[in-house]
């Protein structure tokens, strides 16, 4: 999308600033009239220089009535005109504080809009995104960088705007006091602008380094937060430490490079500033010998000279705002233009409840073009049925489940629910018939109600301890000190691997979905704990379409049907008996997991 000139920002993002375009207005009003009585403030000088101390006749009407009314008095009339001063410098104090406050609003409201928009993209991204993306990244994206896109649009676009019009009223008003000055004056233009455009590059590029180290400094801590179990048992604080600070550093010398270039530019515009006030003092000391200008006209146009220079100065400060703001939005848009969303067809039907019938038909699936992972997968699960996906690590048993949840769109043939193709039932409708217990429960660091409540947010008190009771946890949860108020550590750090899956057997019982998941979630457990969990497991399991991805066999046992999986196909299927009497691969792999236990006992010592 081509960007807006001079402020360097991608346009999109000025429909967020849309609702509040009012108040923008007034915000912009009270600008104007900040400006104005900028520019006013040197003339009440002039006319005490002038007039007051020089006994020069006034010209104007305003001037020359307040002069009769103080019959002349010169005291008066400069207390009058330093008393101007005073209100004119009141006035613009209170508008600018108006103007901040009225900007501080919108800057807060628009960016928590933003933000949550682009939250809700993030979800909304399939798992094809989030399996390549480092999270550390993604959150600096979200949150910092939809924080200053913003910030410059709200405040650096209503701050060129103004200094814009300061420029242009302060050009315009030298020209009427003394052209030939305004020629000396805005003989360095040019250069300025020239010098402007080439700051604003070298600025920009600075940002860009500094903003790419920066996300990955929070991609490094969220990564050694998350692991910090291995990092401090494998002793990698240092390589971590090392990783976090080389990113650092090298997002410091881009900062410090880009405020560099932001430094030199106002210095750069003092000097010129000086020439300019040199030459122009020079000139207009010629011209009062000469009895061809006043001194209060010098010191009014030294004052607007002084002022010219100022919104040059705030456009280099602005500058560097916009560049990095720019480099932020840029980043953002990737996020924002990314298209791996799994969308509700155009005609989409809505579903209340599914009976739970399943057809996989001639599915083929590719996480890359060039690397099929399914290759024409075809069976049918009954209402009720529990079917068991067994077979190496990378057969396809997690992408058939992902498929079952609709993570990914297949990329050859068709899933059914209930005989109608997936992608025809609104994603939410059809997501909702599942329930997931995966073999590393995700819990969050709220209270465990609410965990177990997460399908559910609504559900009665009564309900949760039904569900946890069924799941065989609400023995462990009534002896914790607030019970089911107790908030536990992120990820369910706080409690054990058997509390965690009884936990998220308890949220799949309470949503009392017709179909269910399972991700060997006793693959982990003791035997103590692998018991109660089973039992939560048939509680669950009853009644329900389950598909279970099975590294224990001895987990599908009773299956209805078994899927044994190579290499993205369906190379045998049927019951344990019936898979057994013919001894082919999943009888092999039964019979190695067997064997495995017995090696072992017979390798203890006595």
């Amino acid at each position: 999308m081509k960007k807006i000139p001079i402020l360097d920002l991608d346009p999109r993002y000025f429909r967020y600033l849309i609702p509040y375009r009012a108040h923008l207005a007034v915000g912009l009003l009270t600008m104007i009239a900040v400006a104005a009585l900028d520019l006013a403030m040197p003339w009440p000088l002039k006319f005490i220089v002038d007039n007051v101390i020089g006994g020069r006749p006034f010209n104007d009407p305003f001037s020359r009535a307040l002069a009769e009314f103080f019959n002349t008095d010169p005291r008066w009339l400069a207390a009058v005109f330093g008393s101007t001063i005073i209100v004119f410098t009141a006035l613009s104090g209170a508008l600018s504080f108006f103007y901040e406050y009225l900007q501080g609003m919108i800057q807060s409201l628009t960016t928590f809009r933003l933000r949550s928009e682009a939250f809700a993209h993030l979800q909304n991204l399939s798992l094809q995104f989030h399996d390549r993306a480092r999270t550390g990244e993604v959150v600096s994206r979200v949150n910092g960088d939809a924080g200053r896109v913003m910030e410059a649009f709200v405040a650096s676009t209503g701050e060129f705007a103004v200094n814009a019009l300061k420029f242009a009223g302060i050009a315009i008003i030298m020209l009427f006091v003394n052209w030939r000055f305004s020629i000396i004056a805005l003989a360095y233009a040019p250069l300025l602008l020239f010098l402007f455009g080439a700051f604003r590059r070298n600025i920009k590029s600075s940002a860009q380094t500094a903003r790419a180290h920066e996300g990955q400094m929070l991609a490094v801590t969220q990564e050694t937060v998350s692991a910090i179990r291995v990092v401090q048992a494998f002793g990698r604080e240092d390589d971590e430490q090392r990783r976090f600070e080389e990113h650092g550093a090298a997002r410091v010398r881009a900062e410090i490079r880009a405020k560099r270039w932001e430094a030199m530019f106002e210095p750069i515009v003092d000097v010129i500033k000086a020439a300019g006030t040199a030459a122009v003092i020079w000139y207009g000391v010629a011209e009062i010998l000469a009895d061809q200008l006043t001194i209060g006209e010098l010191l009014i146009f030294l004052s607007y000279l002084s002022t010219f220079y100022s919104p040059l100065k705030k456009f280099s400060k602005l500058a560097g705002e916009l560049q990095k703001a720019s480099v932020s939005g840029e980043r953002l848009a990737e996020l924002l233009d990314n298209t791996q969303v799994i969308r509700d067809a155009p005609n989409a039907r809505g579903l209340a409840r599914a009976r739970g019938q399943i057809d996989f038909a001639q599915v083929s699936f590719a996480y890359d073009s060039s690397d099929p992972v399914l290759n024409a997968v075809t069976f049918s699960a009954h209402p009720g049925q529990m079917i068991g996906l067994v077979g190496a690590t990378g057969a396809g048993k997690t992408t058939i489940a992902n498929l079952l949840l609709r993570f990914y769109d297949v990329t050859g043939g068709t899933v059914l629910l209930d005989g109608v193709d997936i992608r025809a039932i609104r994603l939410r409708d059809y997501r909702r018939q599942f329930s997931l217990v995966p073999q590393e429960p995700i819990l969050f660091a709220t209270s465990i109600r609410d965990n177990i409540a997460y399908g559910k947010p609504h559900a009665q008190e009564h309900e949760i301890i039904a569900a946890a009771r069924a799941a065989n946890a609400h023995a462990f949860i009534s002896k914790l000190p607030d019970g089911y108020a107790t908030t536990i550590g992120e990820r369910g750090a706080t409690l054990s691997g058997g509390q965690r899956q009884r936990i998220a057997i308890a949220r799949a019982l309470l949503l009392d979905a017709p179909l269910l998941i399972l991700d060997e979630p006793t693959a982990a457990l003791d035997a103590v704990a692998e018991r109660e969990v089973m039992e939560a497991l048939e509680r669950l399991m009853r009644g329900r379409t389950t598909f279970v991805i099975a590294h224990r066999l001895s987990t599908i046992r009773n299956a209805d049907m078994i899927l044994v999986l190579e290499n993205g196909r369906v190379v045998e299927h049927g019951r344990h008996t019936e898979l057994m009497e013919r001894a082919g691969r999943y009888a092999k792999l039964v019979q190695m997991q067997t064997a495995a236990p017995r090696a072992r006992a017979v390798e203890q010592p006595a």
